[in-house]
């Protein structure tokens, strides 16, 4: 992955283009500067990672930008295409673990031992898969080092790390352990495999620990060392000082002052080492509750920046906390700013204004707390509407579709609610039969039919991009087809409920369980442009997209978005450039076929002409 597409620029061998600043650049030192300018960091922190921050595609105002793959994307339609292919996959998969510092690493927190990573159980290699007399040998042998390089790691959505050994073996990296590939999930969920795998993340924090205070200990030692330095001088001066020299004794109190000053510059210097490293930590804990009050936070370069006014802050906890106060007090207090004024007489009879500030005090108290009652009263009306459970002593809110605890902010709960998990809990909720029932709209949909009836031909097409046509009229992508989606490098089946590694996608599609529950759904025949199957009662499954949504009203509501339509669009210009070849591939199958029937006939008249001569 390259630095400057890391920091929004987009380049060939050639030529450099700032997407974020949106200027042209000389060449990669004249792109490596530009990123380290100011106004360009600013502008940085306005962009923001598209869907799944693994995939890493970054949007940056009208464009997609794929840091992995430095690839410049159209649309949101077309970067779900993207990161489904191999490439892509090839890419992400490599910055799953990285050698920092002489370690191993995973996913930059979990350290991997080294004989795991190398595959070393006891006498035998997994990675090899075969048995060893010296350990020291047989890691340093050429085979070894080839099949670890070219060894692939898998990882679920759990972040558990396993090799492949065989079709039937599969190798823990986590616990260094063998265990049976159907008992994959079995192992995962263990508390051993658990605890040994938060003992890894331990090891890389008591690392990073480690150096710390080795770090320490130099600059201690350093201070040390200019302190014995000090004596020294000590020792000349106290010499200086039995000369009975008023000068002298004044060029003592000089070197002395200086001498005091440097041990300070230098405990300073400690000092200012180990209150950065706690600074960081302390910024490291509190990181999730600054990004829910729009503070963004960039660890390399310690910047903190506030997205709702646009103000750099301290790199420092108390500053960006104070900074967070400052919004929710003038938030609250906009309309607590008017003062009384009242008349007090006179000796001369005359009156005078005279501001009371009890009186403006007790009023700002008192709005505030109009102010704060009226939210929490707006909190708690949107979270009963949104089927949560507010509680008041606890300072949290309490979402029932997704089994989660929620910060009491109104902004936090909307954003909530229009996640894509909140929305994945209600069309999970939905009562199937009381859709059925009750919901008008899903009642118009009523023309279905069989997919085995509505499907008279297809076509699999295998390329840079894997399809299926249907009926010469429909192009969606295989994995579409067969009702299956990409989720968290593996692929989770849709209709069976399961999920399979990417490399038994063949062999689970070809099952007779799937083939048959894929048979009987049923394809809505009224949309003639588009391809949707009901594959569980109320839900329907987009062709063109790979998405379920329900019930029908959700579906039909997705048929006319912008994503939609640029998918469907997508799909139709595949085909026309594919239908050529589809037609060709026709022509040439039925004269094959002509060609075998007259073979047949020919044959077959040549064995009776042979059979009359022969009476």
């Amino acid at each position: 992955m390259s630095s400057l597409s890391t920091s929004g620029v987009f380049s060939s061998r050639v030529d450099y283009f700032c997407l974020v600043c949106e200027s042209r650049l000389r060449d990669e030192a004249d792109a490596a500067a530009h990123v380290a300018k100011p106004v360009h960091t600013k502008n940085f922190l306005t962009t923001e990672y598209f869907g799944n921050q693994q995939e890493c595609v970054r949007k940056i105002k009208k464009w997609y930008l794929c840091e992995l793959c430095n690839v410049l994307l159209p649309t949101a339609a077309r970067v779900r295409l993207h990161v489904v292919e191999a490439r892509h996959l090839e890419h992400r998969d490599a910055l799953a673990v990285q050698r920092r510092a002489g370690r191993v690493l995973a996913f930059a927190s979990v350290q991997l031992d080294d004989r795991a990573w190398n595959g070393i159980l006891e006498d035998t290699c997994a990675i090899c898969n075969t048995e060893f007399d010296d350990e020291h040998i047989h890691r340093n042998e050429t085979t070894h080092i080839l099949k670890l390089i070219q060894s692939k790691i898998e990882y679920d959505e759990n972040q558990n790390l396993y090799r492949r050994v065989d079709d039937n073996t599969i190798h823990c990296i986590t616990c260094n352990k063998l265990i049976a590939f159907n008992s994959i999930d079995v192992h995962s969920n263990d508390d051993e495999h658990k605890n040994l795998y938060q003992s890894c993340c331990d090891e890389t924090f008591n690392s990073d620990e480690d150096k710390i205070e080795i770090e320490t200990e130099n600059a201690v030692s350093t201070h040390i060392e200019k302190s014995e330095n000090v004596d020294d001088k000590n020792d000349i001066i106290n010499k200086k000082e039995h000369s009975g020299i008023d000068n002298e004794k004044n060029d003592i109190k000089q070197n002395e002052e200086q001498i005091i000053k440097i041990l300070d510059d230098v405990t300073i210097d400690i000092d200012e080492k180990s209150n950065s490293n706690s600074e960081i930590e302390d910024i490291l804990s509190s990181i999730e509750n600054f990004n829910r009050n729009d503070i963004n936070i960039n660890i390399e370069l310690q910047t903190a920046t506030c997205k709702k006014c646009d103000k750099h802050l301290d790199f420092q906890v108390k500053t960006i906390k104070e900074h967070i106060l400052e919004h929710e007090i003038n938030k609250d207090g906009d309309d607590s700013d008017t003062t009384e004024e009242f008349t007090e007489e006179m000796q001369n009879g005359k009156t005078s204004p005279t501001t009371v500030q009890e009186k403006q005090v007790l009023k700002k108290v008192k709005a505030k707390k109009i102010k704060e009652n009226s939210f929490n009263y707006e909190t708690k009306q949107f979270a009963n509407k949104n089927d949560m459970t507010y509680f008041d002593n606890e300072d949290k809110v309490y979402c029932n579709k997704c089994k989660v605890n929620i910060p009491t902010s109104l902004k936090c709960l909307q954003e909530h609610v229009a996640g894509a998990a909140h929305l994945k809990a209600i069309n999970k909720q939905h009562l199937e039969v009381a859709l059925y029932n009750n919901d008008e709209s899903d009642k118009e949909q009523t023309n279905k039919i069989a997919a085995e009836d509505f499907i008279s031909n297809t076509v699999f097409l295998d390329g840079i991009f894997k399809c299926v046509v249907i009926n010469d009229k429909i192009c969606i992508s295989l994995l579409s087809f067969n009702l299956m989606v990409e989720e968290n490098n593996k692929l989770k089946c849709l209709i069976c409920e399961q999920k399979v590694f990417t490399h038994d996608f063949d062999a689970h599609r070809q099952q007779y369980r799937h083939n048959k529950t894929a048979s009987e759904s049923f394809v809505l025949s009224d949309h003639l442009n588009e391809f949707i199957r009901e594959i569980k009662p109320q839900h329907f499954h987009c062709g063109y997209c790979n998405s379920v949504h329900s019930p029908y009203s959700a579906m039909a509501t997705h048929i006319q978005s912008d994503d939609h339509r640029e998918s469907r669009s997508s799909g139709h210009i595949r085909l026309q450039r594919l239908m050529p070849e589809i037609i060709q591939h026709r022509r040439e199958q039925q004269f094959n076929r002509m060609m075998h029937v007259f073979g047949f006939m020919f044959g077959a008249n040549r064995r009776q002409f042979s059979d009359s001569d022969s009476d």
